[in-house]
């Protein structure tokens, strides 16, 4: 191609030349070269066009072939759907990326074909090594003692069917370290019968979610309740404690019905809404009424603020014995939210009102009140600060007042070496004063007017993928 268009050059060069040396010479033929100049002209520039073209047309060719090869070659890859926090409020979003946090979410795509099916699998686990001193009116319990625990460990497994549909299971293997036996039914998050030291295996999350729109999602199963993964997404370290309201088994992280839930105005609003049997996710019932809980909270520039509540019978308006069980009381809780959350700091809060929680069945009465304030500051990249407060009050019997006073603390220091796992040094202390707390770390305290008290210091991890 390039010969063709240098020997076109050439041929017009002579073209030139010639007339011009005809003319320097006066010979009789000069007037009439310069028409035909012209006209050789006319024919090199047509020439040099009809080449450029071919040339341009080629370029497009090999272009054209190479974006062909390199198709071929580096086939793109699916778009996985972002899997849900082990107790997360979020949507799974199929578009976009996973860990657009936890959070953020796009556009659907207009076309099923947009987004080819796609199966993710995720892990994570909560582990410890640690010391606990622990005491009831004055005298060692059982749990007193050093060793390692591996308080959770989730396997989980998403798949997106399309940019509507898709399904998620977590299963979730815990060890009942120090507790007593519990009732299939008796606890919150579906605590299932265990003994001391045993290993449970639950499934926590087991939905359909069908998401039409940013502001519109819809599950069906065992998914996130509202309240408990939204204050541990601000919270940030749940792998150090759970949450006041989870702590005190005051709700259920998930929980088996129907979920509502999206984001509005960008995500600025973010709203949930959950009929469930009341039962928690390890303990699946045939009620005769459906609980409730629901949640609206609002971000703008780090600051969050939340609300929400629950309404319902906790799953023991069952019928197992021909009849259905009295049901005297419905368990009500109030909750709110308040803090400001960025990549380095996070000051927020939580409190909470509760009544009847433990008597559902009874004809009397209970309540509970809490207050949760918790800190967190990145120093560098990889090392933070954290520490956090709870008070609570709670009656056992509101018609014979003893109220009984808890007081709990925390305190670490983190340091991240890569980015699945979290290493932290942490010292714990709760003292229970006027009797005895159900919480997460066991029964702390004695009969009423007697006081208990929690000590524990360790190391305290986690690690996901």
């Amino acid at each position: 191609m390039r010969t063709q268009a240098g020997m076109t050059l050439l041929a017009l060069a002579a073209a030139i030349g010639g007339p011009h040396a005809a003319l320097a010479r006066s010979s009789p033929d000069a007037r009439a070269e310069p028409a035909r100049l012209a006209s050789a002209l006319r024919i090199a520039t047509t020439e040099l066009r009809r080449q450029q073209a071919q040339i341009d047309a080629l370029k497009q060719r090999v272009a054209e072939e190479d974006a062909a090869i390199a198709a071929l070659l580096h086939p793109a890859a699916p778009v996985a759907p972002t899997a849900a926090p082990a107790h997360g409020d979020e949507p799974a979003a199929p578009p976009p990326a996973v860990g657009t946090a936890s959070t953020k979410e796009g556009p659907v795509p207009a076309a099923a074909s947009a987004v080819p099916a796609a199966t993710s699998f995720h892990l994570a686990a909560f582990f410890n090594e640690s010391t606990i001193h622990q005491t009831a009116d004055g005298a060692p319990v059982p749990a007193e003692g050093m060793g390692f625990n591996i308080k959770r460990l989730y396997f989980g497994v998403d798949h997106q069917f399309d940019p509507v549909f898709s399904a998620s299971v977590l299963a979730d293997v815990r060890n009942v370290l120090g507790s007593t036996t519990t009732s299939a039914g008796g606890a919150a998050n579906g605590a299932a019968t265990a003994s001391p030291g045993a290993r449970v295996f639950l499934v926590k999350n087991a939905y359909l979610q069908a998401r039409l729109a940013p502001a519109l999602t819809l599950r069906l199963g065992a998914a996130p309740l509202p309240w408990i993964g939204y204050i541990e997404s601000r919270y940030g370290y749940r792998q150090i404690e759970n949450t006041l309201v989870d702590r005190l088994k005051l709700g259920n992280t998930a929980d088996w019905g129907v979920h509502v839930l999206g984001k509005l105005a960008d995500g600025a609003i973010s709203y949930q809404l959950s009929a469930v049997d009341g039962g928690g996710f390890g303990d699946v019932r045939i009620t005769r009424h459906v609980d409730f809980e629901g949640r609206i909270a609002a971000e703008y520039a780090g600051f969050f603020a939340a609300a929400g509540g629950y309404a319902g019978h906790l799953g023991k308006a069952v019928n197992s014995t021909g009849a259905f069980a009295p049901v005297h009381h419905t368990a009500r809780r109030a909750d709110l939210a308040l803090g400001y959350k960025d990549r380095r700091l996070t000051l927020g809060g939580e409190v909470y009102y509760a009544r009847d929680y433990n008597s559902v069945n009874s004809p009397t009465e209970d309540s509970s009140l809490g207050l949760s304030v918790f800190a967190s500051l990145k120093l560098a990249p990889k090392w933070s600060v954290f520490g956090r407060y709870d008070r609570v009050r709670a009656i056992a019997r509101l018609d014979a007042p003893s109220t009984v006073h808890d007081h709990y603390a925390n305190l670490g220091v983190q340091w991240e070496p890569v980015q699945i796992v979290d290493l932290a040094l942490v010292a714990k202390r709760e003292a229970v004063a006027n009797g005895a707390l159900a919480t997460q770390n066991g029964t702390i305290g004695a009969s009423p007017g007697a006081s208990g008290a929690y000590d524990e210091i360790g190391l305290f991890g986690q690690f996901r993928f």
